[in-house]
């Protein structure tokens, strides 16, 4: 069960990197706030994730994982992420959209964790949102819990520029998350029925994490394409003077292959 539950994680760190595939989409010219169905684009591939751990003594996650990428009209799912686009000009898109958010730890992932309680992961929803300035694009999100098991929100600015020379495709990328307290609380958090020799009472507050990512696709064919994406996260220090944290940053990687059907 646990080594399942690994996989869940490993898939829902990929669903935040697959990019947006090639898809021909397309406003309608008597309303520009109205987006025409593109049809149905289907992408399914194979790799490899690697997240670094946070929590002390906790092992590094490292698995294959089916790499996932569906949209059909304004309706899409990507690894662990279904939204629906409601919005969109030539500039401008909005979209509603849920995410399983599988942060947390079992108190057996490590003895510096034990008798902790587990922190579970949720579901989390909200609008996501992106401008195309001409150049690059800029992008915010908005997800808070869904099911009661933080009560956090979190909030996600960033810019990207995609640069294309055939085959290749090269985005670097850079923002910040805030985290509300509620959420880091809960994950970093150790209450005082928690507390033990070396891990005293903690109560994490909000936090402001920045991040770099770079994404390369290299396309073999029209239909394949081999994908590596890194993001390096900097923990902000309401995380890392954590009892239970012994990092003050995260890295992400992963690399596949994938097959446009």
């Amino acid at each position: 069960m646990r080594n399942f539950l690994r996989i869940l994680v490993l898939i829902a760190v990929s669903g935040v990197f697959i990019p947006q595939v090639r898809a021909q989409e397309s406003v309608s010219a008597n309303n520009e706030n109205a987006v025409e169905p593109a049809g149905s684009t289907l992408n399914l591939g194979a790799g490899f994730v690697y997240r670094s751990p946070v929590y002390r003594g906790q092992d590094a996650d490292g698995l294959p994982i089916p790499m996932i990428f569906y949209q059909k009209g304004n309706l899409y799912f990507r690894g662990s992420r279904l939204g629906y686009q409601f919005y969109k000009n030539d500039a401008f898109s909005l979209d509603v959209l849920a995410a399983w958010a599988f942060r947390g730890y079992d108190d057996d992932d490590s003895r510096h964790l034990n008798g902790m309680d587990d922190r579970d992961p949720s579901i989390e929803g909200g609008l996501a949102a992106s401008y195309h300035d001409g150049w690059g694009t800029a992008s915010v999100s908005f997800l808070t819990d869904l099911l009661g098991k933080h009560d956090g929100q979190e909030l996600t600015f960033s810019y990207a520029k995609r640069f294309i020379r055939e085959p290749w495709e090269l985005t670097p990328s850079a923002g910040i998350t805030w985290q509300s307290a509620n959420l880091t609380d809960y994950y970093y958090g150790v209450e005082q029925k928690e507390v033990a020799a070396g891990r005293p009472r903690y109560s994490a507050g909000e936090a402001w994490n920045p991040f770099v990512a770079l994404t390369t696709q290299y396309y073999f064919t029209e239909k394949w394409s081999s994908l590596v994406m890194l993001q390096y996260e900097w923990l902000n220090n309401e995380i890392s003077d954590s009892p239970i944290v012994n990092k003050q940053y995260q890295v992400r990687v992963m690399a596949g292959i994938m097959c446009k059907f």
